[in-house]
C-alpha cells in the first residue's frame, strides 16, 4: 500500500481524529492504599458499576458505536499493539496508518463512542478505510473482517445528517427513535413534568412505536 494520499481540506480536518493524542496513566496505587477497608471496597464497587454503565454510552452515540466497540475489543485481546503493528507492516500497512489507526482507537474509548463527548461532533480515523482493513486481516483473530465490512462506510460517514448530533436532520440521536421532532419530545417532557416526574427525564431514551411512545430509563 502507498501512503501517498491528498491532503484533507480545513473542513475534513476538523473530524478527523489528531495527529498526535496523549495517553497518560493514571496512577491510583497509593491514593487507594491510603484508603480505609471500607473505603476500597467503595471504591472498587463504584468503578465497577462505571465501568458495566459505560456500555450504555454506546448504544446512545450511534449505530455502529457499540459494533465498533466490540470489534477493537476482541482485536485487542488477540494481539498486543506491538504483534498487530509487526504483523500489519508485512502485510504492507504503513506505519504512520498504523500510528493514525491507534490514535482513533484512543479517541473511540476516551469517548465511548466516535462522537466526542463534549461538541457532540462525528470524528473519523485518518488513516485509510484499507489500511483498517489490512490491519484486522492481519490479526490472529480471522473473524473480525467481516465485522469490519459491516460498519466501514459508517465509521467513515461525514454527510451532513451524521456529522453532528441533533435531530430533525441537523444531525444523529441515538437517544430517540428516528422521525422523532423537537416537539414530540416537549411533549414527553411536559407529561414527566405533570407527573411529578420531571427528573427521570434525564439519561433517558425515548422511543416512538405507531402513535404511542415509550420511554427507557436508564437504571
Amino acid at each position: 500500500q502507498s501512503s501517498d494520499k491528498m491532503a484533507p481540506t480545513a473542513e475534513e480536518e476538523l473530524f478527523l481524529t489528531p495527529l498526535k493524542t496523549p495517553i497518560c496513566l493514571l496512577d491510583a496505587k497509593e491514593a487507594f492504599e491510603g484508603l480505609s477497608a471500607d473505603e476500597k471496597r467503595y471504591a472498587h464497587h463504584l468503578t465497577q458499576g462505571c465501568w458495566a454503565g459505560a456500555l450504555a454510552c454506546l448504544a446512545q452515540c450511534s449505530p455502529e458505536s457499540p459494533k465498533l466497540f466490540l470489534l477493537l475489543f476482541k482485536l485487542f485481546t488477540a494481539d498486543t499493539p506491538a504483534v498487530l503493528q509487526e504483523a500489519s507492516g508485512k502485510a504492507g500497512v504503513p506505519e504512520v496508518e498504523f500510528e493514525a489507526f491507534l490514535q482513533f482507537a484512543s479517541v473511540f474509548f476516551g469517548n465511548m463512542g466516535n462522537y466526542l463527548s463534549f461538541g457532540d461532533t462525528k470524528f473519523v480515523p485518518r488513516c485509510e478505510a484499507m489500511s483498517i482493513a489490512s490491519i484486522i486481516t492481519a490479526s490472529s483473530d480471522k473473524t473480525l473482517s467481516a465485522e469490519w465490512d459491516a460498519i466501514s462506510t459508517a465509521v467513515f460517514d461525514l454527510s451532513p445528517g451524521v456529522k453532528q448530533m441533533g435531530l430533525e436532520g441537523n444531525g444523529i440521536s441515538t437517544y430517540y427513535s428516528p422521525g422523532i421532532t423537537e416537539a414530540e419530545i416537549k411533549v414527553v417532557q411536559d407529561f414527566l413534568q405533570s407527573q411529578n416526574l420531571g427528573d427521570q427525564a434525564y439519561n433517558t431514551r425515548l422511543f416512538k412505536d405507531g402513535g404511542a411512545y415509550k420511554l427507557a430509563v436508564a437504571s
